[in-house]
């Protein structure tokens, strides 16, 4: 093997091995964003059947209106940001990171 191209080779090796991470990272704030969605709808889907619930109904939906929507769509824009970084690398993704939640 040529000593000029080693260097090159674990470059190469390691800029793969930082963008599989940057995968796998991905993948787990996508999972924790979409399990935190679904949370939010379940809890707001609930019907209060007393004047105590729909206080605590209402409150959660200002809590969701005036916080947590905007927390969710800053987590999304930045998965989002990483993803295109992964695309203008042109890294290969696996079908698994595609998966919708």
């Amino acid at each position: 093997m040529d000593p000029d191209t080693v260097p090159a080779f674990w470059s190469i090796s390691r800029m793969k091995t930082l963008l599989d991470h940057v995968v796998g990272m991905n993948l787990e704030r996508n999972e924790r964003l979409c399990k935190s969605f679904d949370n939010i709808v379940t809890a707001l889907s609930k019907k209060p059947t007393s004047a105590a619930e729909l206080v605590d109904f209402e409150q959660q939906l200002e809590q969701f209106r005036g916080n947590t929507l905007k927390e969710m769509i800053d987590e999304f824009q930045d998965i989002r940001a990483w993803q295109q970084m992964l695309f203008d690398c042109e890294h290969l993704l696996e079908q698994r990171t595609f998966k919708a939640c």
